[in-house]
């Protein structure tokens, strides 16, 4: 699917929620100085009445509105961010559409978020209320479509947003592309992501970070890794991976169902140039396992070859233990590693991959780019094996490469001369955020009805 088909889909839905909600006779909140919020006839079109004048000092309000909160991606993403929030500045609140698991990641969002809103057992139309009685001044959505109901195309948090519960509503992190809704006027991406010259792909206005929109809380999570890594790349330790007989050992572990043909003839190209060298994939079920296998055979490539990692391993012992025996990430190509990429980075293990046409399959590219990797971005498939090959047959320039990931990674934003470091700065990304929700709350709150592209340099700060 190219990216105007994804934005004619994401359109389609956007619309089927607000119709479903004029069907139910719910309307949406409008916000109005000196009145608090009050229900009006339905129009679409509206975000604010009567603003408020912008005001510096204020301390905005930021609720982050999920269904994923636990041991999960995004869970292992947004544990530790609002922790990082200036709490001088801003208020940040986890509001969740599911009970969630009894995690130690679920626990330490409850304990870090301003307050955990719990909303799995309200309605559509009972969520807004809550969180409209809270006063936020920003909702944040992190899932985009992922609850999206396959019969009649309708989102549960989209018809929140839709609702406008708050003045402003924000696309971050989750979707990975337009919402297609006329209710959620920015989406927060980077340039490498989302160029500018993608605009017409979004019916939001791309607020564009100077590094990555994609943040980690693994440098807060994993404070040992240093000690581990220096092991790792130095002495080529792999004795928590077995059956590699210390050959080369390449690694993916996204989700089996990024995984397509023409990709994975890539990769089974590169086993054949590199001899003695296995792939590591993510967990996959039995019949997943097999037809992959069968795939390779087909490749004229040794099935024993493909390994499959043990389904009882934490996300904890995968960071600190597996992957820093990986030598090198072979990328998906449509839908790239977003969470496995960093994961891999902060391993410094190098990620080779090929940004498309499409956001989703550029965000790997952008925090590679961050993470001091860029040496692993390819410009075509053939590029993309050729990178690859020299990375694993050049010992000296595989260790070097993991130095310099090593060591840019960690970098605060402050030390960074260009975008190729910087990318576990937590506290410097969420800044640049905090600059582009302050000027998108004063551009909202200035009653204009138009908005704008906002691209933040790492210099810029609003305070």
């Amino acid at each position: 699917m190219n990216a105007s088909a994804t934005l004619l889909v994401s359109r389609y839905s956007a619309l089927l929620s607000i119709r479903r909600l004029q069907m139910a006779s719910s309307t949406p909140f409008l916000h109005q100085k000196g009145k608090g919020f009050k229900r009006q006839p339905w129009a679409p079109s509206a975000v604010i009445l009567d603003p408020p004048k912008p005001d510096r000092d204020l301390v905005l309000k930021v609720g982050y509105l999920s269904a994923q909160y636990g041991a999960n991606s995004l869970g292992w993403t947004m544990q530790s961010v609002f922790a990082a929030h200036d709490r001088h500045r801003f208020r940040a609140f986890a509001v969740s559409m599911t009970p969630g698991d009894d995690s130690a990641v679920k626990r330490k969002i409850e304990s870090s978020a301003e307050a955990f809103v719990d909303l799995s057992r309200s309605s559509v139309v009972e969520a807004a209320k809550t969180l409209n009685d809270l006063r936020l001044h920003i909702l944040v959505d992190l899932d985009g479509y992922r609850d999206i109901d396959v019969l009649t195309a309708v989102s549960d948090l989209n018809q929140i947003l839709a609702l406008r519960p708050a003045p402003l509503s924000v696309n971050w992190l989750g979707s990975c592309s337009s919402q297609g809704a006329d209710f959620i006027p920015f989406i927060i991406s980077d340039r490498v992501s989302s160029p500018p010259e993608f605009s017409e792909h979004f019916t939001e206005s791309l607020v564009l970070l100077p590094t990555t929109f994609s943040v980690s809380s693994l440098s807060a999570v994993y404070q040992n890794m240093s000690r581990i890594l220096v092991e790792t790349v130095e002495h080529s330790n792999r004795k928590h991976i077995p059956s590699t007989n210390d050959g080369l050992l390449f690694g993916d572990f996204n989700k089996v169902f990024k995984i397509e043909p023409q990709i994975f003839a890539r990769w089974m190209h590169i086993l054949t140039l590199v001899p003695g060298s296995k792939l590591m994939l993510g967990e996959a079920a039995p019949l997943a396992q097999e037809n992959l296998r069968k795939a390779a055979q087909n490749h004229s490539v040794e099935p024993s070859r493909l390994l499959f990692p043990p389904t009882n391993v934490s996300h904890g012992e995968h960071v600190t233990q597996r992957l820093p025996k990986v030598d090198i990430i072979l990328d998906t190509l449509h839908v790239d590693g977003h969470t496995t990429s960093k994961d891999a980075l902060f391993a410094a293990v190098p990620v080779v991959g090929l940004p498309t046409g499409r956001m989703v399959g550029r965000v790997g590219t952008a925090v590679t780019l961050a993470g001091g990797g860029g040496i692993g971005v390819a410009r075509t498939l053939e590029d993309y094996v050729d990178l690859a090959h020299a990375l694993a047959t050049q010992p000296k320039k595989l260790k070097t490469t993991r130095r310099r990931i090593f060591t840019c990674s960690r970098q605060s934003l402050q030390q960074c001369d260009d975008s190729s470091c910087g990318l576990f700065d937590l506290r410097g990304i969420l800044s640049d955020m905090e600059s582009a929700y302050r000027l998108m709350w004063e551009r909202v709150s200035s009653a204009s009805k138009r908005y704008f592209h906002v691209v933040l340099h790492r210099k810029f700060s609003v305070s």
